[in-house]
């Protein structure tokens, strides 16, 4: 860079180094939180738990930089200077970032003790489930064949697999949180799709067409073709 005649006086400034460091830590830990909320299927309790998480991991990246620690940071760690001063703003940025966090989603916030009934039906405190449900909650942690399905099944599969007769109301709750959109994955995957589908070259794709192309691009459902083939009339020849 300097033979270029690139003016690189930042690279000697230790300050400088420090800053970028911090920066670095903090957009890789950012970015991990972020992948861990994108993805298929991904329930509306599950990237609240994530969320969670990550405002706990701000409270110890805080309280570590107050405290003149930066074993949490490897970057930082490698150029620190030994100079304790940058590390008291550091922690007041990290302060900003967790409180930002702490002000928004706060409609999930008010239902944490329902996804917690949710996500754990079979042994949660009944108390603390919404009173429609109570009863059924009763019954079904009662229920050692129930309770065997729920360590077997995933959340939703074990909610499909409810007698509706018994737990009516209780599987109205769980449709509830399920069709919640958790994240834009769904969104983002449509609209990548139908870039691949409706292109120049399908100028005859009909609006109802689309409908339907998007549908088996973006649907996690197996057509089952052997039944559809021998619902099919055959035309004999004559």
């Amino acid at each position: 860079m300097k033979l270029k005649g690139k003016d690189v006086t930042q690279l000697s400034d230790s300050a400088w180094l420090m800053d970028l460091a911090f920066l670095n830590d903090i957009s890789e830990a950012l970015a991990k939180f972020i992948v861990q909320l994108q993805g298929k299927n991904k329930l509306v309790h599950e990237l609240f738990k994530h969320l969670r998480t990550f405002e706990r991991d701000l409270q110890l990246y805080e309280q570590s930089l107050r405290e003149h620690k930066i074993d949490l940071f490897p970057t930082l760690k490698g150029v620190f200077d030994g100079s304790n001063e940058n590390l008291g703003g550091y922690a007041r940025r990290v302060a900003v970032l967790r409180e930002e966090f702490s002000s928004r989603f706060t409609q999930f916030r008010s239902l944490r003790s329902a996804m917690t009934v949710l996500s754990l039906p079979c042994s949660c405190e009944i108390s603390s489930a919404p009173v429609e449900i109570q009863l059924e909650l009763n019954s079904l942690q009662e229920d050692d064949i129930l309770v065997q399905n729920f360590n077997k099944l995933n959340l939703i599969d074990f909610y499909k697999s409810l007698p509706v007769a018994e737990y009516y109301n209780l599987k109205q709750f769980g449709k509830k949180f399920v069709c919640m959109f958790g994240s834009t994955y769904s969104c983002e995957q449509l609209f990548s799709q139908m870039k691949d589908v409706k292109t120049k070259l399908r100028s005859n794709l009909t609006d109802r067409h689309l409908l339907d192309s998007l549908r088996l691009c973006t649907s996690s459902m197996e057509p089952n073709i052997d039944n559809l083939v021998e619902k099919i009339q055959h035309q004999p020849s004559h």
